[in-house]
């Protein structure tokens, strides 16, 4: 097993335009995410490739990926309505802990289906 915690994950966008609404939105976005919490168990196995031969086989289970919404930062700006967001980040970070913790989750599940 391994277990990794306090990664910090930091992101952003220079400049992105929303205009689905009435009135388009430009601006940039940055988003900073600390305390996250990564435990995974390696399970290692074998298996025979097309020749006979006993090769190495690795399977990741037991995956366990965290976020702590209370160190998620949100730095956005550029237009009147992106400044009234602001009200808005206690909802943002709860709407995307749960898909980016199942994305991450579910692609380390992948990673041994690449490699093996």
């Amino acid at each position: 097993m391994f277990v990794i915690s306090n990664i910090v994950a930091d992101m952003g966008v220079q400049e992105f335009s929303y205009s689905k609404l009435l009135i388009p939105i430009k601006g940039y976005l940055k988003v900073k995410m600390q305390g996250i919490y990564l435990r995974a168990k390696v399970k290692f196995n074998k298996y025979y490739g097309k020749d006979n031969r006993i090769l190495p086989q690795f399977e990741m289970t037991d995956i366990k990926f965290e976020i702590d919404t209370k160190k998620i930062t949100f730095d956005f700006g550029g237009s009147f309505l992106l400044n009234i967001a602001d009200l808005l980040i206690p909802v943002l970070k709860g709407f995307f802990k749960g898909p980016i913790e199942k994305l991450v989750s579910d692609e380390i599940r992948s990673l041994p289906g690449e490699y093996n």
